[in-house]
């Protein structure tokens, strides 16, 4: 729904909600890339581009608005196929698991060693912020480890007690987490500060103490990109894959100097505007906006 009317003579007045997965005609959205969103509960869905992506919350389904996010490159091949990374002390794997896109290429894996892990090498920044990210299940083990080499005496290691969604950390990590997406799938992530060009990543069954424990963690999807924080998964194959920005523009009348943006989460972030084209920022507080209309 679009709604431009004159609360006085000189006072118009823009109103833009998204409570429905819908924009306005007088919206104009693009982005030159296909992007994920989260469908419903650990679904994730391919919007094609220049299409907007609506989101849903992934633990309780609720409508969470339309996603803006800006450009960012998912540095990890095989993304979505973990079975053929690099493995090493020879876990045990298992593959053909439902996976969160529809397909069958999430793997179950078994330390059958303390470093058994699957692993891959890539190329980043020296100095340059990324985040690091899995998206994992407990499949009769409920610890899993995600670290990253990145330099000498820069390995950085976060393990995840998926039961109680709690973890510990060696190195110093930046801002860990671990995220429920509901019905048991987890999203566990950090930052890092990259301190060589040639990088590791990697993935074990085991928790901080490295107690092997002969069940398994289902591994979905990982992802590495540069940022302070994780965004919409980005799906690669063989080689490291970008999602475009998303571009949402509109005019904005005479009169109206500032903006503001309702969030999912029920918070509110106001934006000084002049009159004319103008293009809504990708660095908001948060990318899923219910609202925007002036203040």
């Amino acid at each position: 729904m679009y709604n431009l009317f004159m609360l006085s003579s000189s006072a118009p007045r823009l109103d833009w909600p998204f409570f429905s997965a819908s924009l306005s005609p007088a919206l104009h959205f693009s982005r030159a890339s296909a992007g994920t969103r989260m469908a419903g509960t650990q679904s994730i869905e391919t919007i094609e581009s220049n299409k907007p992506r609506f989101d849903y919350d992934p633990a309780t389904g609720a409508f969470r608005g339309l996603l803006i996010e800006a450009q960012r490159t998912n540095y990890l091949i095989n993304s979505n196929n973990l079975n053929v990374w690099s493995r090493a002390f020879t876990p045990t794997v298992v593959t053909g698991i439902a996976d969160m896109m529809g397909g069958t290429s999430a793997i179950a894996l078994t330390n059958t060693a303390i470093n058994s892990r699957a692993e891959q090498s890539v190329s980043l920044t020296i100095g340059t912020t990324y985040t690091a990210t899995l998206y994992v299940k407990d499949g009769g083990n409920r610890y899993c480890s995600l670290r990253v080499d990145s330099g000498t005496g820069n390995t950085l290691i976060m393990s995840a007690d998926l039961l109680n969604a709690t973890f510990t950390t060696l190195g110093t990590p930046l801002t860990p987490r671990v995220l429920s997406l509901g019905r048991g799938i987890y999203q566990v992530s950090f930052g890092f500060v990259a301190g060589a060009a040639s990088s590791t990543f990697r993935f074990y069954a085991v928790d901080g103490t490295n107690t092997i424990y002969g069940n398994p963690i289902i591994f979905y999807m990982a992802q590495l990109e540069a940022g302070t924080a994780a965004t919409s998964y980005i799906s690669t194959s063989g080689s490291v894959a970008t999602r475009a920005a998303d571009q949402l523009s509109f005019t904005i009348p005479k009169g109206v100097t500032k903006l503001r943006y309702a969030f999912d989460d029920n918070s509110s972030q106001d934006v000084a505007v002049t009159a004319g084209s103008y293009v809504v920022p990708t660095s908001l507080n948060r990318p899923w906006i219910k609202r925007i209309y002036n203040v």
